[in-house]
């Protein structure tokens, strides 16, 4: 079926694109989006994608957030590198049905200036309802443009970011260890207990999204 065309299928409206020959497992890759009226079976979203370079021939990084009220399952990356024909990647799971999950996939850009590329993803939840991202889209370029500077900074910062509860993690533990070889205070010792828990906690919480 062609990309638009609207299927009524048991009170929802479904609708299917391109490529029905391009699938991964036992799913129907012409499968792209489903939309329920209220009341109905919940459905996961997928963000829209981003990108964090539009460089030929760079390693670029396209993220997208999944979201679900009862819980993820599993996604497919959609990508179309200048051909222009969607290649879907192979059904990954998302591990511990999280409710939210930020999924990046790397792909090396077309070594062509001017190129358009193209990226969706698949997201379907726990009930096996199915959702697709809003299509990136962008074009190849001989160097770095100032969108891409700046989304490097925050993917720099970010990065940072989520490794800080582990360096004070690592840290905390180590004066602890100290403290069993009497070279520091019980108090300190106690105090670094403390914000060992904290960091825990927090590396926790961020492996689960929350």
């Amino acid at each position: 079926m062609g990309l638009g065309t609207e299927v009524i299928v048991t009170g929802y409206y479904d609708w299917y694109m391109v490529n029905s020959n391009q699938y991964s497992g036992a799913l129907d890759a012409s499968f792209i989006y489903s939309t329920a009226p209220a009341g109905a079976a919940v459905y996961p979203t997928a963000s829209q994608p981003t990108r964090n370079t539009t460089v030929i021939g760079y390693m670029c990084r396209i993220r997208s957030t999944f979201t679900d009220t009862g819980g993820l399952s599993h996604y497919i990356f959609s990508y179309d590198n200048g051909t222009g024909v969607y290649v879907n990647g192979t059904l990954t799971a998302i591990v511990g049905a999280p409710l939210s999950s930020v999924t990046d996939e790397v792909v090396k850009l077309n070594t062509t200036v001017g190129t358009t590329i193209r990226a969706i993803y698949y997201v379907n939840n726990t009930v096996d309802n199915w959702d697709a991202s809003p299509a990136l889209t962008f074009t190849t370029t001989a160097v770095p443009t100032t969108s891409d500077i700046e989304d490097s900074m925050i993917e720099t910062f970010e990065t940072m970011f989520s490794m800080f509860p582990l360096i004070v993690l690592v840290i905390a533990l180590s004066v602890v260890e100290a403290g069993r070889g009497g070279m520091v205070d019980n108090k300190v010792i106690g105090f670094a207990v403390m914000v060992a828990l904290v960091a825990l906690m927090w590396v926790v919480i961020q492996g689960l999204g929350v």
